[in-house]
């Protein structure tokens, strides 16, 4: 046999090779074992705490146990009035609206006349657009203040006038009132006076002056003027919730 006959016979031989394991390793490559690590990363449904719904609308107190969710698994979570009648704080029966405080029509438009009206104009005449939902004709407005604060302002829907609680956010280190109601945080309803909140109320984008004075809030507002009922610490309130 000739070199030559010989040396091409050697490189047919080497490609036959050369093909024979290129076909292995694709085979290799497409047969990945699965990762069982991926397979249980399942996403977690989103949570949705009381916070999310402290807008103009939708909040109330007094509400039939909710249909358990991923956050509410317990059938018999109390109602905020099951709650402060077994504690004996103030109920929102006990702040009642008279049908004559009752507003029907369109809101007015909210009066900017104070400063800080005027620094929140757009959550505030957007909030007043909408149907009133505390003590009568009030519209409970919130907006953000910093992480994990919030403030917010009544608007009369009758008048268009704006009131300011004594303080100007609540700084809160968890959304939602604990293990109570819907978890709407802060609090009220259309039929009554009352309004209640978890957090600690101070100055905006200040964060809470003083632990000691976190806790649970129960305000009345009469004839545009906020009162404090009651306060309980919240691990008072969480102490008693736990039971």
């Amino acid at each position: 046999m000739s070199k030559v006959k010989v040396l091409l016979f050697a490189v047919l031989i080497s490609s036959v090779l050369f093909s024979a394991c290129a076909n292995s390793s694709a085979q290799s490559e497409n047969s990945v074992t699965p990762n069982n690590n991926l397979q249980n990363a399942t996403p977690s449904p989103t949570q949705n705490r009381g916070f999310g719904s402290a807008t103009a609308s939708g909040n109330r107190l007094l509400t039939p146990s909710p249909t358990p969710t991923v956050e509410n698994q317990d059938e018999n979570r109390l109602t905020f009035d099951e709650f402060a009648e077994q504690q004996k704080l103030p109920r929102s029966e006990d702040f009642p609206v008279k049908k004559s405080e009752m507003f029907s029509g369109t809101p007015a438009k909210p009066i900017l006349a104070e400063k800080r009206a005027r620094l929140y104009k757009t959550a505030l005449r957007e909030g007043a657009e909408r149907e009133p939902n505390f003590a009568g004709h009030y519209t409970v407005v919130t907006w953000g203040a910093g992480m994990g604060n919030f403030s917010l302002a009544f608007v009369d829907a009758k008048t268009g006038k704006i009131y300011f609680p004594p303080f100007e956010s609540i700084s809160s280190t968890n959304y939602g009132l604990p293990d109570l109601d819907d978890g709407s945080n802060p609090a009220f309803r259309l039929d009554s006076k009352l309004f209640v909140f978890i957090g600690c109320p101070g100055k905006e984008y200040e964060g809470c002056p003083d632990w000691e004075k976190d806790g649970f809030y129960l305000y009345s507002f009469n004839s545009g003027r906020f009162k404090l009922e009651r306060f309980v610490k919240r691990k008072e309130l969480e102490a008693v919730l736990r039971k």
